[in-house]
């Protein structure tokens, strides 16, 4: 008899936990849909390792089809906004993955996209008040003098903007075969001087050593007026594996005064031959 328990999913982590414990039985399908769901609707993020996890389990027989469907159209449905009946898998949906990763400037194609340069807001208000200052400057010049001097325009001095860091998706795939996953990493709103950060490489489905070459935190420079940089992780020929499996490349700790954006960690999709 299978006893329905509810536990606040914290992690990503915790999707395979539950998924664990509906195969050893210590939760019904009904509690692992709405874990599943709540968790999905809370972190948006999270939907694309649930979809890849469920087809996972239901490959190897851990997962009735019938659950796996239901659960990944409940996904699709209430939060990834996808309407259809098919069966959900991971490379049914790459065609939606790659369309998103295009709109946050993706480098699917080994080309980023390179975002426009704006005038950074603290500039314009600047400029504002140094003119709104010259012309009450002039108009009392005008009364006390019948001749004033010519009106000369001071130049506002610039700042400095270094801009924002972050992955230019937040999910990114290697189709079968493919021997490197091409990341991109975004510099956003100013490209002033000469800023750096670090970046890695987490397991999960798919394993280091095995699947990719992972490696520890390194740091990357990138050049003033530079505003996009390309990371490179070798992918390994796996002939075990069989099923699409995952795994993450992590941002942080940056430097020349920059700041992270809103994407500092991006799933990697490895699809099966």
């Amino acid at each position: 008899m299978r006893v329905s328990v509810r536990v606040t999913m914290a992690s990503d982590d915790t999707l395979q936990q539950r998924l664990d414990a509906y195969v050893a039985g210590e939760c019904s399908s009904r509690a692992l849909t709405e874990e599943l769901l709540a968790h999905c609707a809370a972190v948006p993020r999270a939907s694309w390792e649930a979809l890849a996890l469920l087809d996972q389990y239901q490959r190897r027989g851990k997962l009735p089809r019938d659950l796996q469907r239901t659960i990944s159209q409940s996904i699709e449905r209430r939060a990834l906004g996808v309407s259809g009946s098919e069966p959900t898998s991971v490379a049914g949906h790459v065609g939606l993955v790659q369309l998103e990763a295009a709109n946050q400037a993706s480098i699917h194609d080994g080309a980023p996209r390179q975002p426009a340069w704006r005038w950074p807001a603290r500039s314009v208000q600047l400029m504002s008040v140094v003119v709104f200052m010259l012309a009450v400057g002039a108009s009392q010049g005008l009364d006390e003098h019948e001749n004033p001097a010519p009106l000369r325009m001071a130049q506002p001095q610039r700042i400095a903007v270094p801009g924002r860091l972050t992955l230019a998706a937040d999910s990114f795939i290697v189709q079968a075969g493919g021997r490197s996953a091409a990341i991109s990493v975004a510099r956003l709103d100013g490209s002033d001087g000469a800023v750096s950060f670090r970046w890695w490489t987490q397991p999960a489905g798919a394993k280091a050593g095995a699947d990719y070459r992972g490696h520890a935190a390194r740091r990357v420079s990138m050049p003033p007026g530079s505003n996009a940089v390309q990371l490179t992780v070798p992918i390994l020929a796996n002939p075990a594996r069989r099923h699409t499996e995952l795994f993450y490349v992590a941002i942080g700790d940056p430097e020349g005064g920059a700041q992270l954006g809103d994407t500092q960690r991006a799933a990697v999709f490895l699809l099966p031959r």
